[in-house]
C-alpha cells in the first residue's frame, strides 16, 4: 500500500469510527430513558429485550451508527476531495507564479537585449507613431542627423530630415509605410547643419495584433561608399584608356615589324637571311603574343573583357586557327587536323575572335609540347536545343603530358607545368587563365585530360546561340558533288576520317584507304564495277610508298591514267606544284586544308577535266589559283597615315594584284570617293586633319540609296566598344592591327560581294 493510499485509509477509519460511536449514542440513551424515567424499570438485559419486543421505534434509533457511520465515510472522501483539489491549486498557483516570473524576467532580458541592440546600432533606427511622429531614436540616428532626442521627439520626421526638394516623395514614403507597405531604396536627406547626405533606406509598419500602431525606419550612410565607388569607375576609365593607348602604342609598330619580316621573306634570299629572318619572326610572334596575354589579363582585371554576339562562321574559325598555325606543326613534322562533328547548326553567334583566341591559346601549346605525332582539334555538339547550343572543343596532342599533381593548377594565372628557371618551352603562364576566363565568358567551363609521356587533352565548353527559325542552308560548290565517287589515300586515321566526313557532308561518294600501295588495287576493282573514281586524294608524306612515287604509279598505268589527282601535304615546299604538275597532278594544297578550300579546289580540277577550254593546257589548281578566284577586281581605297603600315598595307594588297589607292587621312579620303568610284575602303581611325570616323560619316551622308561602298575600320586600338563605336559610326566591319594577312583578305573576300560555298 502506497504513503497516499495509507492516507486515505486513515481518514476514511476517522469518519467512519466516529459515525458509528455517534450512532451507538442514540439507542442506548434511548434504551437508558425509556427503562429508567419512562417505565421505572430497572438497567437488565431482560427489561432491554423485553423494550425492543414491544417498542418497534427503538429498531429505527438503532439502525443510527449505521447511517452515521456512512455518513461519515462521505464526509471522510469529501475531505480527501477538498485537500486534493487545495493541493493541485496550491500546486498550480505556485506553479503560474513561477512562469510568470520566468516570463517576466525573460521579458525584462528581451526589452534590454533590444535596447541595448537600438543603443549600440551602426544605423540610424527612428520609431514613428501612426501620425509619422517621432517616438524615439537611437544614438546612431542622432549622430547621422545632428539631433538630440529630447529636442525632436513628437514632431514630425520628415520636415526635419528632408531636403527641399525631395519632401514630396519623402511624405510618400512614409505615407506608404503608415498604410502597411514596406519599403527601401537609396535617398538624400540632410543633416541639422545642412549637409546633403547619401542613404539606404528601409521602413518597416509596426503591427499589433494585426493593427497599424506606427512606422520603423532605418537609415544607413552610404556617402562614402558611393564616393569611393565614383573614384573606382573613373580609376577603371583611367585603366582602360590607359590599356587602349597601350595597345596602340604597341601594336603600332609591331604591325610594321612584322608585316616587313613577312614581305622580305618572299623576296630572293640567301638560306643564311631567311633563317635571321624566321628567327625575327618567330621572336615577334612571341613577343606579340606575350603582349597580347598581358593587355588580356589587364582587360580581365579591369573588367574591361566583354564578348560579342555576332554571326560565327565555325568551321572557317576552325580552320583559320589550323591554317596559321601549320606552319609551326610543319616545322616539327606534326600532323595538324581538324574534326568538326556534322550536327552542328550553321546559323550560330557569338564571338568568334575570342573563340579563335581560346583555340589558339591551345593548340599553339599543343605544337608546342609535341614532338612527334598529331594535333587533333575536335568540335562536337552537347545538347539539342531549339534557340542555344553547347559546344565542345577539344585540341588532343601526342606531346609530353602534364603531370598529374600540376594538372589542377595550370590554369592558374603565371602558372606552369614546369615552374622552374630553367624549363625548356618558356611562355609566361598567362594563356590557360585568360583562357578559362574567356571561356567562363561564353557560359562553358575549361578542363585537361592528360598522361604523361601520352598526350593531353585540353578541352572547354562554349555556349552559342542560334538564329531563331533558321534551318540548315543547302549545301552548294561550284561543281556538285553529289554522286561523284572519290579516292583518299591517306597513312593518318584522323586525316581520313577528316577527309571522310567532309566529302560525305558535300554528298560525294567517298572510300578512303591507309597507303599507296593499295592505289591500283582501289582503281580497278572500281573499273571493274564499271563505277570508277574520278578524282584521287592523295597524301604525300607516307611511310613505304610516298605520295610523288603514288603519283607515278597511278599516271603510269592503264586504269589510272584518266583520274585527276590532288596531292594534300603537309611539308609544302617552293616549286612542288611545277614538279607534281610534270608528273600528272591536277590539283596541290598544304595541310591544314580548309573545308570550303578543298571543296572548290575539287569543283575546279572537275570543270576542267570537263571543259573544253582546257583540252590543251590544264591548270595545276592550288591555293593561289584558287585565291585568283576569288577576287573580284574593284579599286580599294587604303586611307592610312603611318608611313609604315602604309608601306606594309600597300604592299600586302600589291602582293594579291588588288588595285589600290592611296589617300593619307580623312579630308583626302572624302575628296577621292567625290572622284573616284571605289568597290571598298579601308579606314583608318586616327589621322590628322580628318579622322575615320568625321570622314565615314561625310562619305555616308553624300551617298545615293543604290550605292553603298563597304568602309572597313583598320586600328591599333582592340578595347571593347571599338568594334561597336565603328559600326555606329557607318562602318561596315573592323579589323584590328597589327594587319594579319589572311584576315585582312578575308575580310576584303567577304565585303566583295562572293558567295562562298556554303556547308
Amino acid at each position: 500500500m502506497t504513503k497516499v493510499q495509507k492516507y486515505k485509509s486513515s481518514i476514511y477509519r476517522k469518519y467512519l469510527l466516529g459515525g458509528v460511536i455517534l450512532g451507538l449514542l442514540f439507542p442506548a440513551f434511548g434504551i437508558f430513558v425509556n427503562l429508567i424515567f419512562i417505565k421505572n424499570l430497572g438497567l437488565t438485559i431482560k427489561n432491554i429485550q423485553s423494550i425492543y419486543i414491544h417498542e418497534p421505534l427503538l429498531w429505527i434509533i438503532s439502525l443510527a451508527p449505521i447511517v452515521l457511520g456512512v455518513a461519515g465515510h462521505v464526509i471522510g472522501r469529501q475531505e480527501i476531495n477538498l485537500r486534493k483539489a487545495n493541493n493541485i491549486l496550491e500546486d498550480t498557483v505556485a506553479r503560474r507564479t513561477k512562469e510568470l516570473s520566468n516570463t517576466a524576467e525573460e521579458l525584462s532580458n528581451q526589452i534590454l537585449y533590444f535596447e541595448s541592440l537600438l543603443t549600440n546600432s551602426p544605423v540610424a533606427i527612428v520609431v514613428l507613431d501612426k501620425s509619422q511622429c517621432i517616438q524615439s531614436v537611437n544614438p546612431a540616428f542622432e549622430s547621422l542627423f545632428g539631433f538630440s532626442e529630447d529636442d525632436i521627439l513628437f514632431q514630425e520626421l520628415d520636415p526635419l530630415i528632408t531636403t527641399d526638394h525631395g519632401y514630396s516623395k519623402a511624405t510618400e514614403f512614409t505615407s506608404k509605410v503608415a498604410k502597411g507597405e514596406k519599403i527601401s531604396g537609396i535617398v538624400k536627406r540632410k543633416r541639422k547643419d545642412g549637409t546633403i547626405l547619401d542613404l539606404e533606406m528601409f521602413g518597416v509598419p509596426i503591427l499589433v495584433d494585426g493593427n497599424i500602431i506606427g512606422v520603423f525606419g532605418i537609415y544607413h550612410d552610404i556617402t562614402d561608399y558611393l564616393k569611393a565607388k565614383l573614384e573606382a569607375e573613373r580609376a577603371d576609365e583611367a585603366k582602360s584608356e590607359f590599356l587602349a593607348n597601350m595597345s596602340h602604342e604597341i601594336r603600332t609598330p609591331m604591325n610594321g615589324i612584322m608585316g616587313m619580316i613577312e614581305l622580305v621573306l618572299d623576296t630572293p634570299i640567301n638560306r643564311e637571311q631567311e633563317d635571321y629572318l624566321k628567327t625575327a619572326r618567330n621572336s615577334a610572334e612571341s613577343l606579340l603574343q606575350i603582349i597580347n596575354e598581358i593587355l588580356d589579363f589587364s582587360k580581365i582585371e579591369a573588367g574591361q573583357m566583354e564578348l560579342e554576339n555576332i554571326d560565327v562562321d565555325l568551321i572557317t574559325t576552325i580552320e583559320g586557327v589550323a591554317q596559321t598555325l601549320a606552319h609551326k606543326a610543319d616545322e616539327k613534322g606534326l600532323e595538324l587536323a581538324n574534326l568538326i562533328a556534322v550536327d552542328i547548326p550553321a546559323g550560330l553567334q557569338g564571338d568568334p575572335g575570342r573563340l579563335r583566341q581560346v583555340l589558339m591559346n591551345l593548340t599553339g601549346n599543343a605544337i608546342k609540347f609535341t614532338e612527334s605525332g598529331e594535333i587533333i582539334i575536335k568540335v562536337e555538339r552537347l545538347d539539342n536545343e531549339t534557340d542555344k547550343v553547347k559546344l565542345k572543343f577539344s585540341v588532343i596532342d601526342t606531346g609530353i603530358g602534364i603531370p598529374f599533381d600540376r594538372q589542377e593548377d595550370i590554369f592558374s594565372r603565371f602558372s606552369q607545368a614546369d615552374g622552374s628557371t630553367t624549363r625548356k618551352y618558356g611562355g609566361t603562364g598567362l594563356g590557360l587563365a585568360i583562357s578559362q576566363q574567356i571561356a567562363s565568358l561564353m557560359g562553358g567551363e575549361i578542363g585537361v585530360e592528360s598522361k604523361p609521356g601520352v598526350g593531353s587533352t585540353f578541352w572547354f565548353t562554349a555556349l552559342f546561340d542560334i538564329h531563331t527559325g533558321e534551318k540548315k542552308r543547302p549545301v552548294t560548290v561550284p561543281m556538285p558533288l553529289r554522286g561523284v565517287r572519290i579516292l583518299g589515300i591517306d597513312d593518318n586515321a584522323t586525316n581520313r576520317l577528316v577527309l571522310e566526313r567532309t566529302l560525305i557532308k558535300y554528298h560525294a561518294r567517298v572510300d578512303v584507304i591507309p597507303s599507296g600501295k593499295q592505289a591500283l588495287e582501289a582503281l580497278q576493282a572500281a573499273q571493274d564495277e564499271d563505277d570508277p573514281y574520278l578524282l584521287v586524294l592523295l597524301d604525300m608524306q607516307m611511310p613505304e610508298m610516298d605520295g610523288e612515287e603514288t603519283l607515278k604509279v597511278i599516271k603510269s598505268s592503264e586504269v589510272g591514267k584518266d583520274v585527276e589527282v590532288v596531292i594534300l601535304t603537309s611539308m609544302g615546299k617552293r616549286g612542288d606544284a611545277a614538279h607534281l604538275k610534270d608528273l600528272g597532278g591536277a590539283g596541290y594544297l598544304v595541310k591544314p586544308v580548309r573545308q570550303r578550300q578543298l571543296i572548290e579546289l575539287i569543283g575546279i580540277v572537275l570543270s576542267q577535266k570537263n571543259s573544253e577550254i582546257f583540252e590543251e593546257e590544264k591548270v595545276l589548281v592550288t591555293r593561289h589559283f584558287l585565291h585568283e578566284q576569288k577576287r573580284q577586281y574593284g579599286k580599294i581605297l587604303l586611307v592610312e597615315d603611318n608611313p609604315v603600315n602604309q608601306k606594309l598595307a600597300m604592299a600586302l594588297l600589291k602582293k594579291e594584284d588588288y588595285p589600290f589607292e592611296l589617300a593619307e587621312n580623312g579630308l583626302q579620303a572624302v575628296n577621292a570617293v567625290r572622284e573616284t568610284e571605289y568597290n571598298l575602303i579601308l579606314m583608318d581611325i586616327q589621322m590628322p586633319e580628318m579622322d575615320g570616323f568625321e570622314a565615314t560619316q561625310i562619305i555616308r551622308e553624300s551617298e545615293t540609296t543604290d550605292r553603298h561602298i563597304p568602309i572597313i575600320a583598320m586600328t591599333a586600338h582592340a578595347m571593347e566598344g571599338d568594334r561597336e563605336r565603328c559600326l555606329g559610326a557607318g562602318m561596315d566591319d573592323y579589323i584590328s592591327k597589327p594587319l594579319n594577312h589572311e584576315a585582312l583578305f578575308t575580310i576584303i573576300q567577304k565585303w566583295s560581294g562572293r558567295n562562298l560555298p556554303e556547308n
